[in-house]
Order: C-alpha cells, then structure tokens, then sequence
C-alpha cells in the first residue's frame, strides 16, 4: 500500500496476524464487542479502528473470520462517515448505498449495523460493525442500543490507548538513551549511521528504520542505509523527493520521517507495524540531531587523524645513526585510543657541531590537539638546536617560538642535553620538567638541576644550564611525568610511582643495556598501575658505551 505521499506503508494487520495493537486497546475491544452482540442480538462482529490516516485494522473480531481484514475509508465512503460523524449506518445486500466495507455482502455479513466509536484524539477513531441479526433485522432500538454501547466504552478504549502509548513511549525513550550513548563510542561517519539505524531496531524497538541523503544535483534524496525494511518497503522508498518530505512526523503513519540537520543532511524514517505515539516524533527528531552532531565530531577525528598520521613518520621513535660509543634505549606510549602521537615526546639527533642533541619533553593536553603542538615544538626545537648552540640557549629560543604561536594555557615541559660524543660532557637544562636520573654500575643519582618555568607560559624566560659528564658505562635517563605519575593499580587515590620509586626500578636494572633499561621501565610502570596507565609515557635512555675489558697479558 502506497500513501497519498508515494511512501509504502503497511497494510495493517489484524489481531490474528501477530502483535500490532496494545493489549489494553485488544482487551477493551473486546468487551465491547461482546457488549454490542449482546445489546443488538447479532451474530458477528468487527471492531475496526483507524491508524490515524484512513486505514481501518481489525482489533476484535467475533467469532474469528479471516476474511474480515483491513479497510480503506476515502473521505466520501459510508465508513469515513460513520467513523468521524458518529452516525449509525444500516446496510444489506441490495441497498443503493455502496458496501461500507470490503466483507460486506459475505455469507454472514449480508446486513450491518455500523456506528462510530472514538476512542479520543484524531487518531483513534474507529467503527463497531455487528452482522447477522436474530430475527434476520435488526430491531428499531438496535442503533439506540449500539450507540451507547460505543459512547459507555469509548472512554476505556481512550484510556487504554494512552496507557499503551505511555509504555510504549518509556520503552522508545529508554532505547534512544542508550542508542544516543552507544553513538558518541564510534569514531567512523559511515559506522555512525550503520549503528544508529540498527540501534532504532534493537534498541528502540521499531520493526525497520532508514536513512535518505541528498544524491548530487537532483532534487530528490536516496536511500543510503536501512534495517529491517521488508523488500517491498524499501524497493518503493529507493528515493523520496527533496522538498517537503520531512516537515514534521505523520502521526499514525507506518513510515515516520523527521529530518536529519547538517553536516549529515537527509532524512531519518522509522517503520512500525502499529500506531505510534506523537511524541515518538521528538525522540526521532533528538536522535536525528544526534547523528549530525556525532558525525560532525567523527568527521573532525577523522581529519585530525589525517593530519596525524602525516606527522607520525618524523614524531614516532625511528632509527638515529649515533656516533661510536653513543647508545639510546627509548619507550614511546599514547593513552589517547587509536591516536599513536600525544602529548609526551622524544627526540635525538646529530648537530651540525657533531654533537648528540637529546630531548624530552611533555606538551599540555592530550591526543590530537596535544599532537600538534608536539609537532610543533619538535619541529622548532630540531631547527634551533641543530646548529649546536648551548643547551639553555635551545630553550630560550623554542620558549619564544611557542610563545608567540600557541594560546597562553598551552605549554611545554622539556628537558634538552647536548653531548660531546668525544669528552661525554653534557649540558642539561630544564624547562619545567622532571629531574633527570644517572645510572652508574649498581648506583642511581637524580640530577640536582633548576627545573626553571615551563616553555611557553613567560616570553621573556631564560634558562639555567648545568654540566656534567658521563663515564663509561653511565647513562643517563629522560623521561616524561607519565612514568612517576603513574597511580597503583585498583585505588583511584593510591600512591604514585614517583621519581623515589623509578629509582628503585632503575636499580634493579642497572646491568641492562640502554633499550632493555627502557623496556624494564615500561614493564614496571605497567605493573605499578594493573596495565592501567592514563596518561602518555616517554622514556630514553642515553649511555656512554662502557670501555672493552682489558685483555690479560700473553694472550
């Protein structure tokens, strides 16, 4: 069945064929019913009621007749008029009147006895039609009996449809609760769409729901998705006109359409095998607003991503070529999901001077946002500190780059070492960032070192430099608060593993190599936090090769 619109619209489906009407509403009708037998002597009789547009279903039948099955009523028909006026209708075989319903004039139903029945509100108009007569005609009062019968039970038909609406209502809410949460966990447009036209089966508890968006130039819109529209449903809803289409919902319609504003411009339908409640058009209407909003933000992740993903090939840890007796171990960790660049960074590199440039740092903020500052801040950090100027002077002039280029809440922790790879001196300086740690044979000594103000937050900051130099075998450990701030696992107050604690680990893990000491680190840091870590990590590990073990004499 096609609506007056061109949409497919289910034929309504009796009481026999499956679930369609509230139980209240069946149970109401029936009594009626029965009533109405009763009071008019009839052998038969059908309750139908309207859908809300001309469609009349079955929603009691006595005795059961499965050729008593849904009706049209056109605005000029005998039914339109009985169901709306309130006028009562006698018709039998041979009557000039044209049948009021398709079964009229069966064997059984040769004469009727029709009234309207109003069960409150527009949509929930209906008729009482009783058939078969004891006396072979309905008696003088019968339409007097009937009407009453259809005015004492119109109240409790009211009551029992707006109790099925608010059930229904809960249920639709509850689901789009859930549905409108389970959107914002999917980070893919086209899986947006897919989730929430599965959701509205699943989750809301509509038997079909569809999705049209604009196609090109033309002035019609194309079905994109749908779940749970029978073929013949879909096949007759491949496209819907631009204009017009979804101005609101169509109460009592088997196919609901709300619109679905941009960036996901098009239109949202929801198909039911039974009447739906007007306010499902508002819950409709808020999920519509919904899937624009998630896909507006999954579109932004997605293109942020892009842009990450360009960056990641000269942010992420990559093979340095190191001069001789120069060894580093690093470990690189992002919490954000599926975001492999944050907000803690690393680097090491080789001066125009020969020197070894070491660096790391954390920048304010996570994921995607923090990647791009982090972008930023090594890319100036190798562009300053490639010539080889001193250490403190690196940062003063990466603090007056980031300065004048980021908003005044965002900043950088850093701390940056130049290395003579021949005399293994090296200057340190801090830059609102954690103290350095040297590991020597069995012993850890942290760096007594002004951590001064981070990068970023005064313009005219300057910076402290310290020297030291490493001995053979000594190395000396970067690392981000990522790593002492990690929190023990199962307390959401328990204590820190803190630079005292990384001490430790770091003494347990002194006859390792550069790279298996980071690992050990990051094996530790696991375990402290239950494989629970919250925040982004950066670990590297810089050691003085230790000198080859003097060869005995007479060999």
């Amino acid at each position: 069945m096609i609506d007056e619109r061109g949409l497919a619209a289910a034929p309504p489906r009796s009481p026999a064929a499956g679930p369609g009407v509230d139980e209240g509403v069946e149970e109401v009708a029936a009594a009626t019913l029965r009533a109405a037998l009763a009071v008019t002597g009839a052998a038969r009789g059908v309750i139908l009621m309207s859908d809300g547009g001309r469609a009349f279903a079955p929603v009691a039948v006595m005795p059961p007749d499965p050729g008593v099955e849904a009706v049209e009523a056109p605005e000029s028909s005998p039914l339109w008029d009985v169901a709306v006026g309130r006028t009562a209708l006698r018709w039998e075989v041979g009557d000039a009147t044209p049948p009021p319903v398709a079964f009229a004039g069966r064997e059984g139903w040769r004469r009727l006895l029709l009234v309207g029945l109003h069960a409150g509100g527009p949509g929930r108009a209906g008729v009482i039609v009783v058939a078969g007569p004891r006396d072979c005609a309905f008696g003088e009062h019968a339409s007097i009996h009937l009407e009453l019968t259809a005015a004492l039970s119109s109240t409790g038909l009211a009551n029992a449809a707006l109790a099925g609406e608010w059930r229904q209502l809960t249920q639709v809410l509850s689901g789009a609760v859930s549905l409108s949460a389970a959107l914002t966990a999917v980070a893919d447009p086209v899986a947006v769409r897919r989730r929430l036209l599965d959701g509205l089966v699943r989750d809301v508890g509509m038997d079909g729901a569809a999705l049209w968006c604009p196609a090109g130039q033309a002035e019609e819109l194309r079905l994109v998705g749908s779940s749970g529209l029978p073929p013949p449903v879909r096949r007759a809803v491949r496209a819907l006109p631009a204009e017009g289409t979804a101005s609101g919902g169509w109460p009592g319609r088997r196919l609901r359409l709300v619109s679905v504003p941009g960036p996901a411009e098009g239109v949202l339908g929801v198909y039911t095998s039974r009447r739906l409640p007007d306010a499902v058009d508002d819950v409709l209407a808020t999920l519509a607003q919904a899937l624009s909003t998630v896909v507006r933000e999954t579109t932004l992740h997605k293109q942020a991503r892009t842009v990450v993903d360009s960056l990641q090939g000269q942010l992420l840890p990559r093979d340095v070529r190191l001069p001789p007796g120069v060894e580093v171990g690093t470990v690189y960790r992002s919490a954000t999901a599926e975001v492999e660049v944050g907000g803690d960074f690393f680097d090491v590199f080789t001066c125009e001077t020969g020197h070894v440039g070491v660096a790391c740092g954390d920048v304010s903020g996570k994921g995607v946002e923090a990647a791009s500052l982090t972008a930023m801040a090594v890319y100036s950090l190798r562009a300053y500190a490639l010539p080889g100027p001193p250490a403190s002077a690196v940062l003063r002039l990466l603090n007056g780059a980031v300065s004048e280029q980021t908003p005044d809440d965002r900043f950088v922790t850093l701390a940056y070492a130049r290395i003579d790879p021949v005399t293994f001196q090296v200057q340190l300086a801090l830059a609102g960032h954690p103290p350095p740690l040297v590991v020597d044979g069995d012993d850890v000594h942290v760096l007594d070192i002004p951590p001064d103000v981070p990068v970023g937050t005064l313009r005219d900051a300057t910076f402290e430099q310290a020297e030291l130099a490493l001995a053979p075998g000594q190395s000396l450990v970067l690392y981000t608060d990522g790593v002492t701030e990690a929190r023990r696992a199962g307390d959401g107050d328990g204590p820190l593993l803190g630079v005292d604690g990384l001490v430790e680990v770091l003494r347990g893990l002194t006859d390792r190599g550069p790279q298996e000491l980071a690992d050990g680190v990051w094996a530790a840091v696991r375990e402290w936090t239950g494989d629970g870590t919250t925040d982004d990590c950066a670990l590297i590990v810089v050691r003085r090769v230790p000198e080859p073990a003097p060869v005995p004499a007479g060999r």
